[in-house]
């Protein structure tokens, strides 16, 4: 295979029939002409979709032997240019997105990975049970305010490292910037939500304007299963709608936020026309939202039935099972969320080219 080299100096290895054509250095990012030089070292991406890209990542001189789910997908994304074509290059980055993201499942399985993971439940599951403390949830507010806050920030950092192309997750950093890291955040996270609801809410405003009838949740949602919310379905369709395309939105809201703050997010034109452009790409992250919603429901719904199941005389025992059911949920709550976080994060890495040039 000839090899090619950037002016940056970075070389690769490509196909014979990617001699001529431009394509994107890895490292710098400069468009160049892809023409054969004298030998030299590079290595070949693994052609795990059958497809030979022309342009290959260079191979680090020390490669970590520790075991990293993902790192093979994520190295071997690389600008397709106008060699492969429109079709093979838009199945092979969705293979990889599709790839990358099963393989985010495994995220545990890194030692760093579980440590990090371990340290950030640990924490707000003390915040969880202190808030839960009515005198402790006052005198401790802010405190709380501020754990949950830096909580914002994390979550915005991992969306960050995977659009970047990282597949661990990032380092849990302590600023001194509690503004920064800790207000602006939360206001961003919070502002997300808003921004999804703003039809249902705006709609819900018009039925109390006009006098019309709000129907309510049932009070437990947990306990009375999927039928409360079915009903409130089949009695405010125009509500659920708006609700569900909100949900179906936010992805791409917290994306936005989070690569180029409130601005891109208030784009909503751009948005919808990114979605259009990459739609295979952000089905999966439709459905990835479900699934996390899903299984955030089943997970409680879980509890309470336990909880409701198990009773018992003796109060300490009923406290115990109260946290470990409570810890075990949060658990898997969290699990479900960093996913679903890295997930948004990969789309913006694979599917960058369908972003308008006013994103960067």
């Amino acid at each position: 295979m000839p090899k090619c080299e950037c002016p940056c100096g970075a070389r690769y290895k490509v196909a014979d029939s990617a001699v001529g054509h431009k394509s994107k250095c890895k490292k710098c990012g400069r468009v160049f002409v892809l023409s054969p030089v004298a030998a030299g070292e590079g290595i070949a991406v693994a052609a795990d979709s059958g497809i030979s890209p022309p342009i290959l990542a260079s191979q680090p001189a020390v490669e970590s032997t520790e075991f990293d789910p993902g790192r093979d997908y994520l190295r071997a994304h690389a600008s397709l240019g106008e060699v492969e074509g429109v079709s093979a290059r838009d199945f092979q980055r969705f293979s990889r997105f599709v790839a990358a993201v099963s393989w985010s499942l495994l995220f545990p399985s890194l030692p760093r990975n579980l440590l990090t993971f371990g340290v950030v439940f640990g924490v707000l599951l003390l915040v969880t049970i202190f808030s839960a403390i009515p005198v402790l949830g006052w005198l401790l507010f802010g405190a709380i305010f501020v754990t949950w806050g830096w909580y914002s920030g994390y979550r915005f950092s991992i969306i960050e490292s995977a659009a970047g192309g990282e597949t661990d997750l990032p380092g849990l950093a302590v600023s001194t910037s509690w503004f920064d890291e800790v207000v602006i955040p939360t206001f961003k996270w919070m502002g997300s939500w808003a921004l999804a609801l703003i039809p249902a809410a705006a709609y819900a405003i018009y039925l109390a304007w006009s006098g019309s009838p709000i129907p309510m949740p049932p009070r437990n949602v947990w306990t009375s299963g999927l039928s409360g919310y079915l009903q409130l379905a089949a009695d405010m369709p125009v509500m659920t709608a708006l609700i569900l395309g909100g949900l179906a939105l936010w992805p791409m809201i917290i994306l936005c936020i989070a690569i180029d703050g409130f601005t891109a997010a208030l784009r909503f034109d751009l948005m919808l026309l990114t979605i259009v452009r990459a739609f295979s790409g952000y089905f999966v992250m439709i459905l990835m939202v479900a699934a996390a919603v899903a299984a955030q429901y089943l997970v409680n719904w879980g509890l309470e039935n336990l909880l409701a199941q198990t009773p018992s005389n003796s109060l300490s025992v009923l406290l115990t099972r109260r946290v470990v059911l409570h810890a075990t949920a949060a658990l898997l709550i969290l699990y479900f969320e960093i996913i679903l976080l890295q997930a948004i994060g990969f789309f913006y890495h694979f599917f960058k080219s369908d972003f308008p040039q006013a994103w960067g």
